[in-house]
């Protein structure tokens, strides 16, 4: 994805490992935030479905 490459190159143009780390940490997180987003929409939909 584009957001991945653009972290890519972030990530390159630190020195530091730490902060690469770091950045790959967020990124993470930022996926698991959107992952939870869409089980929990998912979840809603289905539901309201069933009603």
């Amino acid at each position: 994805t584009l957001v991945f490459k653009r972290w890519r190159c972030r990530g390159l143009n630190l020195k530091s490992n730490e902060r690469n780390f770091l950045l790959d940490f967020e990124y993470l997180i930022h996926n698991l935030k959107l992952f939870f987003k869409n089980i929990l929409s998912l979840q809603r939909n289905s539901e309201s479905e069933r009603q």
